[in-house]
C-alpha cells in the first residue's frame, strides 16, 4: 500500500510543486479551484484544518454526480464550529482557525488525488513569499470507510491525524495499519454486535444479509457473520450487491431471499441508494411485499424514502429497524444555514463566501437555474434565496461532524495552553507553518484528550481511537391515515451490549425468523440441513442432553441428570436417619413396647411368688420378655445410620429377639400339650421333663439352633455396608442384609417357631380353662401370623423404597412383640394389680374343679388328669393321703 501511495505522490509531485499557496488571501478570496478545475473551499487562518467532504454523490463511471444534502450540511457544520471558535477569545486566544475543504465525491481515488494536490503543500515544507503559510493541524473526514482507508494510508506517512465523523469500517481500528486515524463513531464491529443483539432479543436464529460489494459492505457482512456464528445464529442467504447494480440485480436478490422463506429478518449493510432500490424491488413483488423485517446499517439509517410522502414502498419499509451511532440534532445549525443566502456565495462577492458548492445546492433544492437563461418551466434562482428554518431538516449525524472538528480544536487549545500559557497568540505554533510538526503534536494529544462535544457530552477516544459504542435504533412507521408517507422514530438505544427500548411495546414483533423452534430444556437438538434447522428428541428417564445438545445420553449408575438435563450429578447417598418419618414411627412404637415390657416385667418380678405368675411359668416369661426387649431395641439400631457396628448389632437383635420370644412360647405350649394330649397317666420320666429347669433347657436348645444359623450366616456373608440403587433416582447406603432378602435368613427360624407354636396351640385349644395358657398363646400366634403375612408382601414387592423396607422389618417386629405382651401379660397384670383376691392358687385352679366340657367323658378325663398332676406333685398314688397335694401346675408353671 505504501509503495502505491509513494507512486501516486510522485505522479502528482509536479502538480504539488507548481500548486501555489494563496498569497495573503483576503476575505474576498475564500474559494478557489485547483489546476483541474475542482472547487476547493479555503479560509485563511493561523492554523489550518483540512476536511474531506462528500459534497457530491458518486455517479456512473466513478464521476461526481449530484450534490448531497449531508455533504453540504457537514461543510456548514465545520464552518459554524470554526466561526464559534474564532469568535470566542477564551479558545485559542490570539490565533485564528482556517479551513481547506475538498470534495471526495465518495470516490477513493478522487479523494486521494484531492488530498495530494490540496493538502500536501501546507505541510510538505513550502512557504509563500509573504510568510503567511498557516500551520497544518489535521484533517476532518472522510465520510465513507472506502475513502478513509485510502486517505488514512496517505496521511499517516506525513504523521497527519485524521478524525472521521462517519467511517465505521472495523479495519480502521487496527492501529498497526492506521495509527493516525481517529473517528467520532464506533466501529462496525460494535454495530454488528448490536444487530445480532436485536436478533437474539427477538429470538431470530435464521437471518439473511444483503451487503454492498465494497469495503463498507463486505467487512460489515463479515462482522455480522462472525458475531452471529458465536451467538448460534445462521445466515440463510448472503447476497452481495454489485458496485453498479441494475434493477435485475435487486430483483434477483429478492428471489434468493424468498427461497429461504423462513429467514424473514434481513440485514441490509449498504448505503442509501442500494437500500432504497432493494426495498422498492421487494414492494414490486407480491410475495415479498411486507414480508421481510429489514435491519439496516448506519449507511442508510433514517435516510429513506428520499421522496418522502410520495414514496410507494411504505408497506415493505414499515417496521424496518436501522442502527446509527447515537447522535442528536445540532440545534444551532438550522438557524445558521437558514441565515445563508445564495447571493453571498455567487462569485465570492461577499466576505462570508466559504462554500463553493452552496449555489449548486440551492439550485437543486429550489429547482431553479443560476443563470439568466430561465425558461417558462424553470425559474431563475433569486440571490436572496435561503433555506426556510420551519421546513429545513437538520440531519442528526451532523453531531459527529461537529464532535470530530471539536476534537482537533480541543487538542490545539490544550497544546497552546501548555507551550504559551496566559498569552495572546503563540509564536511556537506559528513557527511550525509549512511542516507537519503541529499535526504530529495534535496526534499525540488526541490519543488522551477529553473534551465537551457540541451537545454537551463529555467525549474521548477508546484504545482503538474510536468513538463511544452507543447506537440509536430507528424504526420506520408508515402513516395509517394515508397510503403514502411515514416517519422514523428513535425506538431504542444500544449501550454496553444491551438494548433499551424507549417506545411502548418496542420489542414486540410478529415476525418470526427461525428455521426450527428451539427445543425445550429436556430435548436434544438433532441437526438436519443446517446448524439452525433441527428436530427435537425428548431425553426421558435417566438420560440427559449431551454431545453439546445433539444427543440423549444415559447417565452412569450412581448418577442422575441434573436439573437442567445438561449433565449428570452424583446421586445423593441416603441412609436411615433418626429424624426420618419411618424411623420416628418405628422408634415411637418401640418406646411404647419398652414401656409395656418394663411394666409387665416389673409387675411379674414384684409378684414373682404369686399364683398367677407361677402359673404363667415365670422362668419362660423371662425368655419372652427378653426377646421382646431385643425386638424393641432393634428399632433404634435399624434407625441409626449404617455402620459396621450397627450392622452387626441389628443382625444379632433381628435373629435372637423373635427367637427368644417364640422359643419361650413354644416351650410353654409343648408342656401343656404333653400334659393333656397323653393317652395315659404320665410316666415319672415325662413328669421330670415338665419341671421348670427342663423347660428352660428346652428354650435354650431352641435358641442354640438359631445361634448356629447366625454363625453360618456371619461366616458366609459377613456384615458390611453397601450402596444400592433401587432405581435411577435413589442411592441408599445400608447394611448388606437389612432391607434385602438376606434379612429372611435371620427371620426364617423365628417364622418356623411361630408356625410350630401356632399349630400346637390350635391342637391344644380345648384344655380346661385353668390350664388355658395355650389359648392365650393361640391368640398371640394368630395375630402374629396376620402381621407377618402383611409384612412379607410389602417387604418383597417394594424394591425401590429401601427406608420403607427397613421400617417395615422394624415395625413388624415391634407389632409382634406388642401382640405377645398384650395377649399373654395384659390380663394377668390386670388381675394382679386390680383384683389381688383372685391371685391365689385356689382361684387359679377353681375352674379345674368345675371344668366346662363338651361331654361327660371329656369332663372325667380332665378331672383324672388334674388329680394325677396333684398326686404326682406330692409323690403318691391317686388314693394315698387325706390331704390333697399342691397342684403340679401351680408349682411348675
Amino acid at each position: 500500500m505504501k509503495c502505491f501511495l509513494f507512486l501516486l505522490i510522485s505522479l502528482f509531485a509536479n502538480q504539488v510543486q507548481t500548486q501555489s499557496i494563496p498569497e495573503a488571501i483576503s476575505p474576498l478570496h475564500q474559494q478557489y479551484q485547483d489546476r483541474k478545475g475542482n472547487l476547493v473551499q479555503y479560509r485563511h487562518g493561523d492554523i489550518l484544518i483540512g476536511a474531506l467532504i462528500r459534497a457530491h454523490k458518486r455517479g456512473a463511471g466513478d464521476k461526481c454526480s449530484t450534490v448531497l444534502e449531508d455533504g453540504i450540511q457537514a461543510l456548514e457544520t465545520i464552518n459554524m464550529i470554526v466561526d464559534q471558535v474564532n469568535a470566542n477569545s477564551s479558545i485559542l486566544p490570539g490565533l485564528k482557525l482556517g479551513t481547506i475543504m475538498v470534495d471526495t465525491c465518495d470516490i477513493d481515488t478522487h479523494a486521494l488525488q484531492r488530498a495530494v494536490t490540496s493538502f500536501l503543500p501546507y505541510f510538505w515544507g513550502q512557504r509563500n513569499s509573504t510568510n503567511a503559510t498557516p500551520a497544518f493541524a489535521g484533517v476532518v473526514g472522510a465520510s465513507s470507510s472506502a475513502v478513509s482507508i485510502q486517505t488514512a494510508s496517505l496521511l499517516q506517512i506525513f504523521k497527519i491525524p485524521q478524525v472521521s465523523p462517519w467511517s465505521t469500517h472495523p479495519d480502521l481500528s487496527n492501529k498497526n495499519r492506521f495509527p493516525y486515524f481517529f473517528r467520532a463513531v464506533p466501529s462496525d464491529a460494535f454495530q454488528a454486535s448490536a444487530m445480532v443483539a436485536l436478533a437474539k432479543l427477538r429470538k431470530w436464529n435464521y437471518i439473511s444479509i444483503v451487503y454492498e460489494d465494497d469495503f463498507y459492505g463486505v467487512r460489515g457482512y463479515r462482522e455480522v457473520d462472525a458475531v452471529a456464528v458465536k451467538q448460534g445464529i445462521c445466515i440463510a442467504v448472503a447476497q452481495a450487491i454489485p458496485r453498479s447494480p441494475t434493477a435485475a440485480d435487486f430483483n434477483n436478490t429478492i428471489h434468493k431471499l424468498l427461497a429461504a422463506k423462513k429467514a424473514r429478518a434481513v440485514v441490509v449493510f449498504t448505503k442509501r441508494h442500494d437500500a432504497e432500490m432493494l426495498i422498492e424491488a421487494a414492494e414490486a413483488n407480491p410475495k415479498s411485499r411486507g414480508y421481510f423485517q429489514w435491519v439496516g446499517s448506519d449507511g442508510w439509517s433514517g435516510t429513506i424514502p428520499t421522496n418522502g410522502a410520495t414514496s410507494n414502498y411504505n408497506t415493505s419499509l414499515n417496521g424496518a429497524i436501522t442502527f446509527k451511532p447515537k447522535t442528536s440534532v445540532v440545534k444551532p445549525l438550522a438557524a445558521y444555514m437558514a441565515n445563508l443566502t445564495l447571493g453571498e456565495h455567487l462569485n465570492g462577492t461577499k466576505s462570508n463566501s466559504r462554500n463553493p458548492w452552496f449555489p449548486e445546492y440551492i439550485r437543486k433544492r429550489f429547482q431553479c437555474v443560476l443563470t439568466n437563461n430561465a425558461s417558462e418551466s424553470v425559474d431563475s434562482c433569486s440571490p436572496e434565496a435561503h433555506l426556510d428554518i420551519n421546513t429545513f431538516h437538520t440531519l442528526s449525524k451532523m453531531q459527529s461532524v461537529a464532535d470530530a472538528t471539536l476534537a482537533i480544536v480541543a487538542s490545539l487549545h490544550e497544546y497552546q495552553q501548555t507551550v504559551c500559557p496566559n498569552q495572546i497568540g503563540c509564536q511556537q505554533i506559528k513557527a511550525m507553518a509549512g511542516t507537519n510538526k503541529l499535526a504530529d503534536i495534535v496526534y499525540r494529544i488526541l490519543k488522551n484528550v477529553t473534551y465537551t462535544g457540541i451537545n454537551g457530552d463529555l467525549l474521548s477516544f477508546d484504545s482503538n481511537q474510536d468513538g463511544q459504542a452507543v447506537y440509536d435504533l430507528q424504526m420506520y412507521q408508515k402513516n395509517t391515515s394515508s397510503k403514502h408517507g411515514g416517519f422514523w422514530i428513535n425506538a431504542a438505544t444500544f449501550r454496553n451490549e444491551e438494548i433499551t427500548w424507549r417506545t411502548p411495546n418496542g420489542n414486540t414483533s410478529d415476525v418470526e425468523s427461525v428455521c426450527s423452534q428451539p427445543c425445550s430444556w429436556d430435548q436434544a437438538t438433532l441437526t438436519e440441513t443446517s446448524a439452525c434447522c433441527w428436530h427435537c428428541e425428548t431425553c426421558s428417564g435417566n438420560s440427559y442432553v449431551g454431545n453439546n445438545g445433539s444427543k440423549c445420553v444415559e447417565c452412569p449408575v450412581g448418577s442422575k441428570p441434573d436439573s437442567k438435563k445438561r449433565g449428570c450429578d452424583p446421586l445423593t447417598i441416603q441412609s436411615t436417619r433418626f429424624d426420618s418419618a419411618f424411623s420416628i414411627s418405628s422408634m415411637a412404637l418401640a418406646v411404647v413396647g419398652l414401656i409395656m415390657t418394663s411394666i409387665a416385667g416389673g409387675i411379674f418380678l414384684k409378684h414373682r411368688d404369686s399364683a398367677i405368675v407361677k402359673a404363667s411359668g415365670k422362668e419362660l416369661c423371662v425368655f419372652v420378655l427378653g426377646g421382646a426387649t431385643l425386638c424393641f431395641l432393634n428399632s433404634f439400631v435399624l434407625s441409626a445410620p449404617a455402620m459396621i457396628t450397627t450392622c452387626i448389632v441389628s443382625r444379632v437383635f433381628l435373629a435372637f429377639g423373635p427367637t427368644l420370644m417364640y422359643a419361650g412360647l413354644l416351650a410353654k405350649t409343648i408342656r401343656v400339650v404333653i400334659i393333656f394330649q397323653a393317652k395315659s397317666f404320665l410316666s415319672p420320666q415325662v413328669k421330670t421333663f415338665l419341671r421348670p429347669k427342663f423347660q428352660i433347657l428346652t428354650a435354650f436348645a431352641f435358641t442354640f439352633l438359631q445361634a448356629f444359623v447366625i454363625t453360618v450366616w456371619f461366616a458366609v456373608s459377613p456384615p458390611s455396608i453397601t450402596t444400592t440403587y433401587p432405581n435411577d433416582d435413589v442411592a441408599f447406603r445400608s447394611c448388606n442384609d437389612v432391607g434385602h432378602l438376606l434379612v429372611l435368613v435371620g427371620l426364617a427360624y423365628p417364622l418356623l417357631l411361630i408356625l410350630t407354636c401356632t399349630v400346637l396351640a390350635t391342637v391344644n385349644r380345648n384344655v380346661p380353662t385353668g390350664f388355658n395358657e395355650t389359648q392365650y398363646i393361640g391368640f398371640t400366634m394368630y395375630a402374629t401370623c396376620v402381621t407377618w403375612l402383611a409384612f412379607l408382601p410389602i417387604f418383597i414387592t417394594n424394591a425401590s423404597n429401601v427406608p420403607l423396607k427397613v421400617a417395615t422389618v422394624s415395625i413388624c417386629l415391634d407389632i409382634s412383640a406388642i401382640t405377645v405382651l398384650i395377649c399373654l401379660f395384659s390380663f394377668r397384670c390386670y388381675v394382679i394389680i386390680f383384683h389381688p383376691e383372685n391371685n391365689t392358687s385356689k382361684s387359679v385352679m377353681s375352674s379345674v374343679q368345675n371344668p366346662v366340657t363338651n361331654s361327660t367323658g371329656q369332663k372325667k378325663d380332665s378331672e383324672n388328669r388334674v388329680s394325677e398332676i396333684r398326686n404326682d406333685s406330692a409323690g403318691r398314688g391317686p388314693n394315698d393321703g387325706k390331704k390333697a397335694a399342691k397342684p403340679l401346675y401351680a408349682n411348675a408353671l
